[in-house]
Order: C-alpha cells, then sequence, then structure tokens
C-alpha cells in the first residue's frame, strides 16, 4: 500500500522533456510528437526512457567505442537557458556560462550531481556510469563545433551541408553505416560559411539491411557533425518500413480515447524525416504512401457518379473499376439528369479517362459528413504516362482568385446533389465553381488532402487566364512610407526608381521617414529631397526620433497621412516596371482584399519573395527562394495573383480604412521583425485576403539596410520576438493553409519535394490525448 506521506512523482513537462533532450540527445526534439510518450512520466521516469533509446548510444557511446568524439552543439542564448535552469531544477547544480552553452559539457557538468548520477543509474549500471564520466572528461575543450544538416534526397544518395568557423577550405568527413566505414567524402566550398557534400550510400559488404543508421565524423578532429540518421539503403525493399508506418498511423486513428496504448510516435517521426522525395519521383512517392482509411465510417452518404462523356465500353469499364471502391454506397448515372434527380448526397463527376482510387468514396462520404457546409469538396488528382504516376496536383484551401486565372484548377471534386440540381447540365465547371463562390464563400469549399483521382494520357498545360478587377477611383491617394537610416545610396535608387515608374503621379506621394540618420551627406540630400521633387511625385521628409522600432516608426507615419491607400517599403527595393501602382489600387479595389504583397527578386533577379509560409513553431519561410524569374512554378503559383497567408513588410500593401482597423502594427510585441507576418494574421482573422501579385516586381537588396537578424545580438531579440507570435496565436492560425500539405520548398535548392507529413501524425495523437482528457 502506498505511503499516504509519501511524496507523488511530480510529471515531466513539456519544458522538462526539451530540457532531456538537449542534456542527453544533444538536440531539441523534432516535433511535439517526440515529447508526448515523456509527459505521462515522472521525470526520472523519461530520463530513463532517453537514457535506454537506442539514439542516446549512436550519439554518446558509440563514438566512444569507434575512438571518435560526440557532437560538439553550441547552443544559443534560449537554450542555455533552458539548459542553466533545468540544471539548477532538477539537479540542484550551477552550470558556467561554457556548461550550460555547449553539449555535451552540460551533460559532462550534470554528471558531477548525485542526483544526475542518481537518474543515470536509472538505466545504467555504475560501470557504465563511470565508463561515460571517464570518456566525458577526457574530451578536449577545444574541440571544434562542427555542424551539418544532412539530408536523404534520390534513394540512397545523401547530400548535406557543413557549417564551420574555416568553410573556405574542403573537409574530409568519414561515413558510418550501422557502425560500420561506408564511404569516406570530402565537402566543398558552397556558399559564405557553408560546405556542400553529395554521394552514394552503399552498404560495405554482402546482405545489406533496407535500413541502417548514419553517423558521419569530421575525419580529422573525429567529431560527429549531425545527429544520428536513420537512412534507407534499399528502396526496392523500403515498402515493407512504409506500410508499418501507414499501419501505426491508421493504429492511431483507429484507437479509442481509452485506449491505453500508443504507437511509437517518436519512431514515426524518425520516418517521416527520412521519406522526403524529389518531386520528380512522386511515381515512388504514390506506391509508398496511400490515402489513410477513415475509421468507423457511417454508410449514411450515398455517393453518385456521372460518368461524363463515357461511350458503351467506356461505361462498362467504369462499373468495374468502381467495384473496388471500399465505400459501397453509390450510383452510377450516365447522364446529368438522372443525377440531379437522384437521392444522393455527393456526385462525383467522372470522365472516361479518369479512376478514382480504392478509397476515394469512404473519404468524399466522411468528408461530406463533417463539413456539411461544404457543398464542393475538393481531392487531388495526378496523371499516368507510359504506365507511371507524374505530375500531382494536390489540393490546398480554395482560392477563388487561381479560379479566375486557370480554368484547370476545378478539377477533381465531388459536389452536392442540390447543387447540380440548381444548375443547367453544359454549365461550364469554373462557372459552377464561380456561382457557388458568389453564394457561400470560402465555407462551400472543403477538402479530402488527398490524391483521389488518375487522368490517363498526355498531361494536359493550364492556360491562364487574365484577372477581371474592379475598376478603380483614380483619384485615391497612394501614400509610400520609406523608413531609413543613413545607408544614402539605397535609399536614392529606391526613391528614383519609384519617381521613374509610378503612373499616377498626382495622387501618391512619397513619405521617408528619417530615424536618426547621422552622415553629413544623408542629412543634406534629405534636407533638400521635398525641393528636388517638387516638379514629380510630392516627396515628404518626416523625423523620427525614437530608437529603431520598426513597427513604431511605420505606425507613426501612417497617422501623418490622409491618404486612402498605404504603401509600406524598404528603403533596399526598387521598382522594376512602370505602371506597378495601377495593378496595386486595381487589387487593392477587390472587396475581400486586406494586404497586397509584391514578387521580390535578388540583384541576380532571382526570387527572394513570392508569399511567406508560415509553421506552427513560429519559423517563416518565402515561397520558392533562389527560383528564375520567369519560373512559373508549382501549378504556376509563381504566375499566379493568389492568396496566401503572409508577404514580407518589404513591400506591403492595404487600404488606410483597413490599416486602422487592425489597430496598425504591434509596436509592442514585435518592434523589428514578425510585425509584418502578424498584421497579415490579422488580416485573415478579419476575414480579408492577403494577396501575392506576381505582376508588381521590386528588386530587394534583402537585410542591406540594418543587417540579417541572425547576426550576433540580434538573434535573442528574434527568437523572443518568435515567442511573442506564438504566445499570441493559436498553432493552428500558423500553419500555412495555401500551400498543399505534401510539398515542401527544399533549403538552397530550386526544387520542391514531396513530403509525407508529420500533422497526420500528430494530429492523430492530439485527438487521442484530448479524448483522455
Amino acid at each position: 500500500m502506498r505511503s499516504p506521506f509519501k511524496k507523488r512523482a511530480r510529471p515531466c513537462t513539456s519544458s522538462d522533456a526539451r530540457f532531456l533532450f538537449l542534456l542527453l540527445w544533444g538536440r531539441e526534439p523534432y516535433s511535439e510528437a517526440e515529447i508526448a510518450p515523456l509527459v505521462e512520466l515522472s521525470f526520472f521516469g523519461a530520463t530513463k526512457r532517453l537514457l535506454m533509446s537506442p539514439v542516446f548510444a549512436q550519439s554518446l557511446i558509440d563514438p566512444f567505442l569507434l575512438g571518435k568524439r560526440p557532437m560538439q552543439t553550441n547552443w544559443d542564448a534560449e537554450q542555455a537557458k533552458l539548459i542553466a535552469g533545468g540544471a539548477k531544477s532538477h539537479f540542484s547544480l550551477t552550470l558556467t556560462a561554457s556548461q550550460s552553452s555547449r553539449w555535451p559539457e552540460c551533460f559532462t557538468a550534470c554528471l558531477g550531481s548525485e542526483r544526475a548520477k542518481k537518474a543515470v543509474l536509472k538505466a545504467f549500471s555504475h560501470d557504465r556510469l563511470q565508463y561515460l564520466a571517464d570518456h566525458l572528461a577526457s574530451l578536449d575543450k577545444d574541440v571544434p563545433a562542427i555542424a551539418a544538416d544532412i539530408r536523404q534526397t534520390k534513394g540512397t544518395t545523401i547530400e548535406g551541408t557543413v557549417v564551420t568557423d574555416a568553410a573556405s577550405n574542403p573537409v574530409t568527413l568519414d561515413v558510418f553505416l550501422n557502425g560500420v566505414l561506408a564511404d569516406t567524402m570530402v565537402a566543398e566550398p558552397s556558399g559564405p560559411g557553408a560546405l556542400h557534400f553529395e554521394t552514394a550510400l552503399k552498404w560495405p559488404g554482402s546482405d545489406a539491411p533496407f535500413d541502417a543508421v548514419l553517423t558521419v565524423y569530421e575525419r580529422k578532429s573525429g567529431v560527429m557533425i549531425c545527429p544520428p540518421k536513420e537512412v534507407i539503403l534499399s528502396m526496392a525493399a523500403a515498402t515493407g518500413l512504409f506500410a508499418r508506418g501507414q499501419a501505426a498511423v491508421d493504429a492511431i486513428e483507429n484507437a479509442g480515447p481509452s485506449s491505453s496504448t500508443l504507437p511509437n510516435m517518436a519512431w514515426l517521426t524518425t520516418l517521416d524525416r527520412i521519406t522526403n522525395l524529389p518531386f520528380d519521383q512522386y511515381d515512388l512517392y504514390r506506391q509508398l504512401y496511400q490515402p489513410p482509411a477513415v475509421p468507423q465510417i457511417s454508410e449514411a452518404v450515398q455517393i453518385g457518379v456521372w460518368l461524363r462523356n463515357h461511350d458503351v465500353s467506356d461505361i462498362e469499364k467504369a462499373r468495374l473499376a468502381l467495384r473496388a471502391q471500399t465505400y459501397q454506397n453509390f450510383e452510377i448515372f450516365e447522364t446529368h439528369d438522372e443525377a440531379r434527380t437522384s437521392q444522393c448526397e455527393m456526385v462525383v463527376p467522372l470522365r472516361s479517362n479518369e479512376t478514382l482510387h480504392p478509397r476515394a468514396f469512404e473519404l468524399i462520404a466522411a468528408a461530406s459528413a463533417e463539413l456539411s457546409n461544404a457543398e464542393i469538396i475538393r481531392f487531388g488528382y495526378d496523371h499516368i504516362e507510359d504506365g507511371k504516376y507524374c505530375s500531382p496536383v494536390f489540393v490546398a484551401k480554395f482560392d477563388p482568385l487561381i479560379l479566375q486565372q486557370m480554368p484547370s484548377y476545378a478539377t477533381a471534386f465531388a459536389v452536392r446533389r442540390q447543387v447540380l440540381k440548381d444548375c443547367p447540365a453544359d454549365v461550364p465547371t469554373v462557372d459552377l465553381w464561380q456561382q457557388v463562390y458568389l453564394k457561400k464563400g470560402h465555407a462551400a469549399f472543403g477538402i479530402v488532402p488527398e490524391v483521389l483521382l488518375s487522368r490517363s494520357g498526355q498531361t494536359e498545360t493550364s492556360k491562364l487566364q487574365h484577372l477581371s478587377l474592379p475598376e478603380t477611383d483614380t483619384g485615391e491617394k497612394l501614400a509610400i512610407i520609406i523608413p531609413t537610416k543613413d545607408k544614402l545610396p539605397l535609399l536614392k535608387a529606391c526613391i528614383e526608381s519609384l519617381q521613374q515608374t509610378i503612373e499616377n503621379k498626382n495622387n501618391s506621394e512619397i513619405i521617408i521617414v528619417d530615424n536618426n540618420s547621422e552622415e553629413s551627406e544623408t542629412l543634406e540630400w534629405l534636407s533638400a529631397a521635398t525641393e528636388r521633387f517638387k516638379d514629380d511625385i510630392k516627396t515628404t521628409v518626416i523625423h523620427d526620433e525614437q530608437l529603431f522600432n520598426w513597427a513604431a516608426i511605420n505606425n507613426g507615419a501612417a497617422r501623418q497621412t490622409d491618404a486612402d491607400l498605404l504603401l509600406f517599403l524598404n528603403n533596399d527595393t526598387q521598382a522594376l516596371e512602370k505602371g506597378w501602382d495601377a495593378n496595386l489600387r486595381n487589387l487593392l479595389a477587390l472587396p475581400e482584399a486586406g494586404v497586397v504583397g509584391a514578387k521580390l527578386l535578388y540583384e541576380d533577379r532571382t526570387v527572394q519573395h513570392a508569399g511567406a509560409i508560415l509553421h506552427a513553431d513560429g519559423r517563416i519561410k518565402h515561397e520558392a527562394i533562389g527560383y528564375d524569374d520567369d519560373c512559373p512554378g508549382y501549378q504556376n503559383r509563381l504566375a499566379l495573383t493568389r492568396c496566401c497567408d503572409a508577404v514580407t513588410g518589404a513591400f506591403m500593401a492595404c487600404r488606410k480604412s483597413h490599416f486602422d482597423y487592425i489597430g496598425g502594427f504591434d509596436e509592442k510585441r514585435f518592434a523589428i521583425t514578425y510585425n509584418d507576418i502578424d498584421f497579415c494574421i490579422s488580416t485573415t482573422v478579419a476575414q480579408k485576403q492577403v494577396i501575392y501579385a506576381p505582376q508588381i516586381k521590386f528588386l530587394h537588396l534583402e537585410s542591406q539596410s540594418r543587417g540579417s537578424d541572425t547576426e550576433a545580438g540580434k538573434r535573442d531579440r528574434e527568437l523572443g520576438e518568435r515567442a511573442q507570435l506564438l504566445k499570441k496565436w493559436a498553432p493552428n492560425q500558423l500553419i500555412d493553409v495555401w500551400l498543399p500539405i505534401q510539398l515542401a520548398y527544399e533549403p538552397g535548392k530550386q526544387r520542391l519535394i514531396l513530403q509525407r507529413v508529420t500533422k497526420i501524425l500528430e494530429t492523430g495523437l492530439e485527438n487521442r490525448q484530448k479524448g483522455q482528457q
């Protein structure tokens, strides 16, 4: 019997779990799914689980056995604070600045604490503890910190980037698979502060497993340069691994809230990380990943299949193919009249060259029941050429702007029978969707984020059409607000480009906000600016002497103008094409327009910004960085005027009335960074659109005016403002809804990669946890 006076063990918190990951594995958890199994345990229980995991052995013990050294990871200020606080709280140990800022030095210091030793002895013997302590104590204090980002890309090929203080010199790397030396390669300089490497993984012998643990060491120092990584050695044999992963995902979905058994979520997220594939390997991706099964689906929703443009032989083939559907409550119709007068809830139009995935009706029925207000349910489709799947078209949130410009956008969907009943048989699909949107807006469109339809034959080319925009009031005044401090060459180039490219000069003004310029040349130019441009676009200089606060500076300038339209513009930008202001005015005249952003280009005319992509952890990435300006991008995303989650404050336009409604930029929480992102999220919450406009092109010499946020002294401030963003907005408001979840842009590469989404795994766990509360 438990003594009523015995202190109950405090459960491990998410912060505790993160502390343990950093302390014991030398890295951050990759996702919440890795943390989740630990929060059910006591702190000592969580410590034991991580110590006994293969990852701990691979990260700390195996390097010593190979005569190598574990990773030498430098923490940032926020991580160091977490480590120091955890050591104090859990081990009553005060770490020095050096000890709390580097792994494994922090772990070495903690092993000097009796309480930490007690925790380690929950998992290891005294001999193993002494072995660890001795080898950690023998590490040189001047061991270099060499970090690498390693990705597995084309099948068994890995590539990555090494970051080191001496990045101008090549570095020799030893590659180990399951502790056996498999290859030696050289990382060559590829850019400022970085080295690039690439190699094909080969098992050093016969009987190769289909997967293995990859570890990489810098030869000269013997230091492991990245966390151990699970990799696939034989893509042909990998199908079983993915089937296991899919079974685990299905287990999460099917397990009831009362179930005490959770699949190994940490393993699932490891699976997710090793399965990114290049976009051109879609056929393999489709073989490995199938749409998930729907647990406990009711057969109450009747599906109708309208066979459009089928001849007699096509109809018989379609009937045979539909027998494979896992959901059998469906009817087949050969005419529009049969479909519209039936009792079916949803109707799926199907052409003669189209086939449905066997789980299509199952997923459509589930979506119909869950999304009761949705009148059209969209899903992805792909193509079959020469027996292979290719050219996938994935779906994300419905975008009415894309619908106007690209008719092929209205493909692969199920529609409520009542909608068909009210429309003639020959109505074009685009017009049908447009009518539904005009009546009920975004709520009328739902999605199944899976590929459920395949088309045989050659992939069609998407033809783009002109976006219809309302007539604008050319008398509305546009104010262009440009904060600046010195950097006169940048400012002059910016202002001159505006003077040369703006069409509606009579109803435009430029407001230069001087924030404590010091250089005499700059001050002299600013003092003469109004007179210099008196016969051109009105240019005003106002002085703001507060400490640099981008949000407050722009808020103050906006209050001082009576303009109808506002454009917040960086001083390191330059307009590239005449008449861009007319396009901007037209877009801001759209009833649903909230914010408009431009296509920004680097000096070499590659893409710097084509809309921003949000991540639930607060990270923000610009879409398609490095793509050529004339590249249309996936499904013409770079060429289409479309909705996005956010745009950069380097070029951000809105109506003054909208700016006032939102309350301007949040200058208290986001003085320097994230103010633009926060404003865009507020715009979406206000049910207005954030629009990316590729026809408006500006050069952007990024960070030349105030420097980069990765510079020394700025990183802590950036992290603090990111934390404020996470505090202000819920996770679901920080997840990009306009980019299909299957896609990601590979860092530093002009290409897309296919990914199996961790969100699917995390959502399954989250739902389970809610059910258990």
